[in-house]
């Protein structure tokens, strides 16, 4: 068992999470939701709240018995050794192409938004550098450091919303009826395909204290998710409507760049940006984290240390193979990767969580 001092609160892991799906969310949800939910698309993350709700009812029932096991122990114990080895594999495979995709998305957004027909690799290489030397601390210096990260990147965030707030036409997001209904919970499948990255949190639940209170903490950050996300969505289809918002790369940057306060504050994404590449930041060490979570426990290692080097290379090539542009991302994205999100952060534990009942395990 850790030492304390060697595991971060559920706060911290709330915060963890927060910050790494705010990455996602402006880059990816705006369009979705437009899509499928058109004008009503600011509803979708109150019409899914609820399911998000529950998966954290899910763990805390996992966590009564098994109070200081990783996700893994918990699955190889509730299914047995051969099924759980599978589903490590399974899981390993999917953090691999999240963590790439993702990488790409951050590049991507990086050279899009400021530094337009320069090489990719010139910004991914040094970006991978600092993350390889950042993961040699660990879990708990990087909730720490997220701990500065979060309410600077709240702060700036609704900053924004705030000065942006007069160029919102509300013409762009009525009318919703109830014919909108289907096409709101339509566009809250992609927000639950973020949602899912909360199951991630219990890949590392064996460095994580006070997990008695996941419901709580859970039910704490809904309410800043529902307000974040209800702003993002607004703003990308309030400032261009719908139709412009599911056309274009990154329509909160875009939005972004309408922002002009007397004539004196231009250009103010590029001064925003590093806040969102903190985000990034959190992200992509978290995930590979995670990675290396699993590699540990499936191979039985004492130690990834000697494999963070070999992963930051692995990653570096992965990312370059994954999509050659943000249409193939977002496609990836609509088309599978929230479907396999919603599987194993959903729809997994749910069934292990039946299995163990069944088994009295739970």
């Amino acid at each position: 068992m850790l030492s304390d001092s060697k595991k971060i609160s559920i706060r911290q892991a709330g915060f963890l999470f927060i910050t790494y799906i705010f990455t996602t969310s402006i880059n990816l949800i705006p369009i979705y939701t437009s899509i499928k939910a058109k004008q009503g698309a600011w509803l979708a993350p109150i019409g899914v709240i609820g399911v998000f709700i529950l998966l954290s009812f899910i763990w805390q029932g996992f966590y009564k018995q098994y109070t200081n096991s990783s996700l893994m122990e918990i699955y190889t114990d509730i299914t047995g050794r051969f099924v759980g080895k599978v589903l490590i594999i399974l899981h390993l495979f999917w953090m691999f192409l999240l963590t790439s995709l993702y990488l790409r998305i951050l590049i991507h957004r990086l050279v899009e938004s400021i530094y337009a027909n320069v090489n990719m690799d010139i910004f991914a290489i040094p970006f991978l550098i600092v993350i390889v030397y950042t993961l040699r601390f660990g879990l708990v210096p990087l909730a720490r450091f997220n701990e500065i990260v979060f309410p600077l990147l709240a702060l700036v965030f609704y900053m924004l919303v705030a000065l942006i707030l007069p160029n919102i036409k509300i013409k762009f997001l009525t009318p919703v009826t109830y014919r909108s209904i289907i096409p709101i919970f339509q566009g809250g499948v992609g927000i639950l395909g973020v949602f899912a990255y909360f199951t991630l949190l219990f890949i590392v639940g064996d460095k994580i204290n006070n997990k008695e209170k996941i419901v709580k903490t859970t039910l704490q950050i809904s309410i800043f998710l529902v307000l974040s996300l209800t702003a993002i969505i607004s703003v990308a289809i309030g400032v261009f409507s719908y139709k412009v918002a599911q056309r274009v790369h990154l329509p909160f940057l875009i939005a972004v760049k309408q922002i002009s306060l007397f004539n004196t504050l231009e250009k103010i994404e590029s001064a925003v940006l590093p806040f969102w590449l903190l985000s990034d930041f959190v992200l992509i060490c978290f995930f590979m984290i995670c990675t290396l979570s699993l590699l540990q426990y499936l191979f039985n290692l004492s130690s990834t240390q000697p494999f963070i080097n070999i992963y930051g290379i692995l990653l570096f090539i992965l990312s370059n193979l994954v999509a050659n542009n943000f249409f193939e991302i977002q496609y990836f994205f609509e088309d599978f990767m929230i479907y396999v999100n919603i599987f194993f952060g959903f729809i997994l534990p749910t069934l292990i969580l039946i299995i163990g009942k069944i088994r009295k395990k739970v």
